[in-house]
C-alpha cells in the first residue's frame, strides 16, 4: 500500500461540453491540480467531476517521462465545494492511498482521496 501526501500550488479550470458520435451530450467539469514537487513524481491531479463516471474512486499510471499522473472521480454535483476550497484556502493537501507499483502506461485504481486543509483554531474561513 501506498499512502502519498503532496501539497497543492495551482489549479487550472475546465468546463467541458461533449457530444460523442450518436449519444447525448456529455457535460463535465476538471480541475487541474499541480502538486509541489515531490519525490514520487506526482505531476498532475485530474479531479473530474461528471454524472456518469466510472464506479471507482480513480486511478493512477506512470507516464513515459517517468511522472505519475492521477485521476479522481467525484460527482458532478460536488464540484462548487472543491472549487471553493482551491479558492479560498492555503496550503491545500491531497492525499491518495493505492495498492501495487506503478507501471508506464497500466493505471491501477486508487482506493482513498482526499482533498483537505490543516488550519488553526478560530482562523475564520478565508485564508486571503
Amino acid at each position: 500500500m501506498t499512502d502519498l501526501r503532496t501539497e497543492i500550488t495551482n489549479y487550472g479550470l475546465r468546463l467541458i461540453n461533449d457530444t460523442p458520435a450518436g449519444q447525448p451530450i456529455v457535460r463535465s467539469r476538471r480541475l487541474l491540480l499541480t502538486p509541489k514537487p515531490n519525490e514520487q513524481k506526482v505531476n498532475q491531479i485530474n479531479l473530474l467531476f461528471r454524472d456518469n463516471g466510472p464506479a471507482s474512486v480513480g486511478d493512477i499510471q506512470r507516464l513515459t517521462d517517468g511522472n505519475l499522473a492521477v485521476r479522481v472521480y467525484l460527482p458532478y454535483d460536488e464540484f462548487s465545494v472543491y472549487y471553493t476550497v482551491l479558492q479560498t484556502e492555503k496550503p491545500v493537501r491531497m492525499q491518495l492511498i493505492f495498492d501495487g507499483d506503478v507501471q508506464t502506461g497500466q493505471p491501477i485504481p486508487v482506493r482513498f482521496a482526499m482533498l483537505y486543509v490543516d488550519e488553526p483554531v478560530g482562523e475564520g474561513p478565508r485564508d486571503n
